[in-house]
This record gives C-alpha cells, structure tokens and sequence, in this order.
C-alpha cells in the first residue's frame, strides 16, 4: 500500500501500488470519480458548485450572471449626455445612446474631386468622398500588345501594361531584324513582328501557319540551352520554331532565297512573289 492524493479533491488516501502503477486509482471515493467524470466544478465567483459539459469545459463561471462577460456598466452619451447600460463584452462598440445622436455628431465635407457632399463621424477630416475619387482608374492603351491597363494619376509616363511589353517594345530594331523584315516583306509573307507568347516576344511570326522565325545573333544566343528550353515551351503553345543565325544572313549572297529555302517546309511559297 502507498499513499497518494485524490486527482479531484487532492485528499491523500491508501491504495495498492499495483493499481497505482497501471493507472486504475486515481480517486479516494466513488464520489470524487463520479464528479471527475461528470466534470464538476466550482463558481470562480460564488464558489458555488456546478457541473459544466465537457464542450464548454473552458467556463469558469455557473451561470451568466456570474460571468463578468455578460455584465453591464454604465456609459455616458457624448452628444445628449444620457446614461446607457453596455455589456462589458461589447462596450467599445457602443458610444451612444442611439442612431439620431450618433449623427449628430457628424459634418459635412465637399470631396475636392468631383464636388459631392459626403459626411463622417466624430472629428474626421476628409477631402474625399470615396476610394475611386482618391485613386481615380486612367485606362490607357499598351504601345506593345494595345491592351487596355489602368494607370495611376502619378504613372504619368507609363505606357506599357507590364515589364515584358517595355522591354521589347522600348528596344530599338537590330541591324539584323531591320535586314529580315525587309526581305520578308519583298518575299511577300504575312507576319506580326515582336508577337508575345506568354513571356516570350517572338521575332517574327506567322499568324496563318503558326510559325515563328528567330533571328539569332551571335552575342546575345551563345547559350545553346535557352533556346531549347524557349522552343519546347512553344511547342507546347503549337508553335513551330525556325532559327537563323547571324552567320548565315551576312554569308548569304541572297538572303531571300536563304528565308525560302527555310520557311518552304512549312510554308507555301510557290504563289508568292519574288
């Protein structure tokens, strides 16, 4: 036999040391277990007992009158000075006695943007009457793609919907492009020059075959890598890549025949002109 305390009312009492090892006592007396289990327990308040189900095992208190939540305190009205009865649980939501003195204490402004007279509360100051007259939407054109975009009123020189649209249609035309747009347009294809697909700008491209053409120079495609990692994303849009390199334009003593040799693979040149 070893002495331990009750796990209820923490009186110490006898029991067997087998028992105690298994966890089987844990309580002095049939009362204390069927109280345990029934979850009994004593006003933070009154001090009186009471049995609280275990969903709300986190109350303290035996009934609402006993719990500070839902006890009331006394506020005074700041525009007719009356005396109102607020819950403590929700006193800093209510500072007046009703709706006809909340409104008193608002005034009048004049939104400086589009001349409507609008109200707010208490001592607020406001030159505008709404988010959109603070931030008004300015719809302009992409100089690249033509979508519409909003700009702000202090994007004043923003012309270009994102990054990718600058920063192929801000470029200037290579030595090389200028040279294959010139013989493609003496061939007599339809194309679309910097046409954007996805994140990438193609250099040339033919929107009735889905074809596009890449001018690669020497400098800017010496990683072989990128361009197959590009063209397997555009596979994937049902794109066909042809590449010329900048080697083979200035060695061609005829680039438009080079072009055709090219492209009449995948294109029907036969009925175009020469």
């Amino acid at each position: 036999m070893i002495t331990v305390n009750c796990k209820y009312c923490g009186k110490p009492f006898d029991a067997p040391s087998y028992e105690v090892k298994i966890g089987r006592k844990k309580y002095c007396s049939r009362e204390c277990a069927n109280n345990a289990q029934r979850n009994l327990k004593y006003c933070k308040n009154c001090g009186k007992s009471y049995f609280n189900p275990k969903h709300t095992s986190h109350s303290e208190y035996c009934s609402k009158e006993c719990s500070p939540k839902y006890n009331s305190i006394e506020k005074i009205c700041p525009n007719c000075g009356k005396i109102i009865q607020v819950r403590v649980s929700s006193a800093n939501r209510y500072t007046y006695c009703s709706i006809e003195c909340r409104k008193a204490d608002t005034r009048e402004f004049v939104c400086i943007r589009c001349g409507k007279k609008f109200k707010r509360p208490g001592k607020q100051t406001a030159m505008y009457c709404s988010k959109l007259c603070v931030d008004p939407p300015v719809i302009v054109n992409c100089l690249t793609c033509g979508k519409e975009f909003r700009r702000s009123p202090s994007e004043t020189t923003r012309r270009y919907c994102s990054y990718s649209c600058y920063h192929y249609g801000s470029k200037t035309e290579s030595s090389l492009e200028k040279t294959t747009r010139e013989a493609l347009t003496k061939i007599g294809i339809n194309f679309i020059q910097e046409f954007q697909v996805g994140r990438y700008s193609l250099d040339f491209y033919f929107p009735n075959h889905f074809i596009a053409l890449e001018v690669d120079g020497d400098y800017w495609h010496k990683d072989k890598t990128k361009d197959k990692r590009r063209d397997k994303i555009l596979i994937k849009h049902g794109i066909t890549v042809i590449r010329v390199s900048e080697k083979d334009i200035n060695s061609s003593s005829n680039l438009i025949y080079l072009l055709k040799s090219r492209l009449s693979k995948y294109l029907q040149l036969n009925n175009l002109r020469t």
